[in-house]
């Protein structure tokens, strides 16, 4: 172990699988199910009257008031809304103006799925306050001394028609839906990420018997002390990775509890010890050793739920991922 800490391409792997981890835990992924939206509360009454009509309408989004900008844009950013809105500073002027141009702002990430419908869904509110402003503005020119009459009966059909179903009907039929995705789609990105690094780390520990020069008596041993003093290398290699991968899925939000963390990692290192000395069998020279390294870390980054779960979408990959080192650690953090 003390060997390996010294040379300066461990301590990179080891740097590199802390920061990527990190970083991925610092990304906050709004859930598929998520239809929270997020609306600053404005004071004017033109405003307040197109939030009515959203909170008071049917429809598949939830939407949550706001004080500020600024805590909306959190939210948004941190994945607790799917998207939001606010209104600008003038929005009751150009209203009355009828310039709506740039009056509302939509606030989203490049993670939001759903963005396009929820704003469909709030510039038909708006617009449903808008067209009863556009109809009292253009009465008189259009009418004349006849103004007044006029207004009211353009403004009783404006209800008619938002409410009814004179302008747009839709038949519904309800059929039954062929399932094609499994239920229960899981993927557990930090678990996968910690699982990667640490095969890769102890895979490329493994190729340190292609190197040229001492240091390797184990290659000088029969077969079975060897490879049993190979192994004891290997799994030297994979502690200080695993302890540090460990302290770093405690703290997470995905920790599943001290006891099933320790367990499955003491699974894993046993896993990609085992695996890797398996497939070493076939590796028998440096060259097979690096082309061999990218082939298997994408295999286990594949077909495991690491950051996508693509058995979700072909059943039959399923039993695929317990063939690998990963997909066997992933499994047993699921359970």
């Amino acid at each position: 172990m003390k060997a390996w800490l010294k040379r300066g391409t461990s301590l990179l792997l080891l740097a590199s699988m802390l920061f990527v981890v990190w970083f991925a835990g610092q990304i906050s992924m709004p859930q598929s199910d998520n239809v929270t939206v997020g609306i600053v509360e404005t004071d004017g009454a033109h405003g307040k009257e197109v939030l009515q009509h959203l909170t008071q309408r049917e429809s598949l989004f939830s939407f949550v008031m706001y004080d500020s900008k600024e805590a909306l844009q959190e939210d948004v950013i941190a994945g607790k809304l799917e998207c939001g809105f606010y209104f600008s500073n003038n929005f009751e002027k150009k209203f009355e103006h009828e310039k709506l141009k740039n009056s509302v702002s939509y606030l989203c990430t490049p993670l939001t799925t759903k963005g396009e419908v929820a704003c469909e869904t709030f510039y038909a509110a708006l617009f449903e306050v808008y067209g009863v402003q556009m109809l009292s503005a253009r009465t008189e020119q259009l009418f004349g001394d006849d103004a007044n009459a006029a207004c009211d009966v353009l403004l009783a059909n404006n209800e008619k028609y938002l409410k009814g179903n004179e302008v747009f009907q839709v038949n519904v039929e309800q059929t039954e839906a062929v399932q094609t995705i499994e239920d229960g789609k899981q993927v557990f990105a930090l678990h996968g990420l910690v699982a990667l690094f640490l095969f890769l780390i102890i895979y490329v520990e493994y190729g340190r018997r292609f190197d040229a020069g001492s240091g390797k008596p184990y290659l000088a041993l029969p077969a079975p002390l060897g490879e049993g003093f190979q192994m004891m290398g290997l799994l030297a290699a994979g502690t200080v990775p695993a302890v540090a991968g460990l302290v770093l899925l405690l703290c997470s939000r995905e920790s599943r509890g001290l006891l099933r963390e320790i367990s499955a990692m003491l699974l894993l290192l046993a896993a990609c010890i085992v695996w890797i000395w398996i497939v070493g069998k076939w590796i028998q020279n440096l060259t097979s050793f690096t082309s061999h390294m990218f082939l298997l870390v994408w295999i286990n980054l594949v077909f495991c739920p690491v950051l996508v779960d693509i058995a979700a979408y072909i059943p039959a990959l399923k039993f695929v991922r317990y063939f690998c080192p990963v997909g066997i650690y992933l499994g047993f953090i699921s359970l």
